[in-house]
């Protein structure tokens, strides 16, 4: 075996190491999980799961009653996802070949009468074309099955809940990627990636401002450096005329050398502890209280709970 073939198989088996060292399987036996008396006694929750009740740190207008019969009994099927969800999934599909939890979107709408791809989903194609060469630029190793398979990497690491050390916690995470990535003076030898679709990569407004990645909210890489323990980036590709990519490394070092950045990422760390603990207190809060209805407009677009006592008053509304 030549060096370069020696040094590729190296590189791969590093990226598959917390794969095959992951504890994986299902989310416990559920969200909440119980004692004989009826009190917690696990607690599993996931950084998208967190995502739905907090943005930022702060509490979001979300609807407990929803989060329940959707996230936790699993009673009522979740909305499907909207057009631009479907382009992000259909991207990570191409360049991964599946998205989280295994499922595979490899199409999406077509022209009605035509039947031919339309103009988002043919510039997205553009970006599965580029992929070997990007992956050759930047040193990424894609898996996509077998014992070396470094992609969708599930991981769970234990959460100390100090206000009650009865009650196990368990916070999980799926990374999109694990391999190896250089860019302009930047190599790292193992990084947790995500990919990232948008439909324009030079936009400041909203969620997803990747013309100005510092306004993004970076919990869920932040929650990914603690779980996998390695540096954590957004791969972003776009769908406008320009069909742009570009690479986000999340700062995650409190011993950078320049104090500010040191600053910024000890306290981007210290919301994302803080929001972990304050999403267990509203869970064990609801669990005791009450998984009320918010009827919220927005909350309650697209909502399917057609047993809820607010469902009816505001269609009618």
């Amino acid at each position: 075996m030549n060096n370069s073939i020696q040094d590729f198989v190296s590189l791969v088996k590093k990226a598959t190491t917390i794969n095959r060292k992951s504890l994986t399987g299902n989310r416990g036996d559920g969200i909440i999980c119980y004692n004989d008396d009826g009190s917690i006694k696990e607690i599993n929750i996931s950084s998208s799961f967190i995502s739905k009740m907090f943005y930022k740190g702060e509490k979001r207008n979300y609807c407990p009653r929803k989060i329940f019969v959707q996230e936790i009994e699993k009673s009522i099927l979740k909305s499907e996802p909207t057009e631009s969800m479907l382009k992000g999934m259909y991207l990570e599909c191409g360049l991964l070949g599946e998205g989280a939890d295994g499922k595979v979107v490899d199409d999406l709408p077509r022209h009605a009468k035509t039947g031919n791809k339309l103009t988002d989903q043919k510039r997205i194609d553009q970006h599965f074309d580029d992929w070997e060469m990007r992956k050759d630029i930047h040193g990424i190793i894609v898996v996509k099955e077998g014992p070396m398979k470094n992609v969708q990497v599930r991981q769970k690491v234990q959460w100390t809940y100090s206000k009650n050390k009865s009650i196990t916690v368990w916070v999980y995470g799926t990374a999109d990627l694990i391999s190896p990535f250089k860019d302009k003076g930047v190599n790292i030898e193992m990084a947790c990636i995500d990919i990232k679709g948008t439909a324009d990569i030079t936009s400041t407004f909203g969620d997803y401002c990747w013309g100005n990645p510092e306004w993004i909210d970076t919990f869920q890489m932040i929650l990914y450096n603690r779980i996998y323990g390695l540096p954590v980036l957004y791969l972003v590709f776009d769908w406008s005329k320009n069909v742009a990519f570009k690479p986000v490394l999340v700062n995650t070092n409190i011993n950078h050398p320049d104090p500010v950045m040191a600053n910024k990422a000890s306290l981007r760390i210290i919301e994302m502890e803080q929001t972990v603990e304050n999403c267990i207190d509203t869970l064990i809060e609801h669990d005791k209280n009450g998984w009320y209805a918010n009827s919220n407009g927005g909350n309650c677009k697209n909502c399917n709970n057609y047993l809820c006592e607010e469902y009816g008053k505001i269609q009618e509304a």
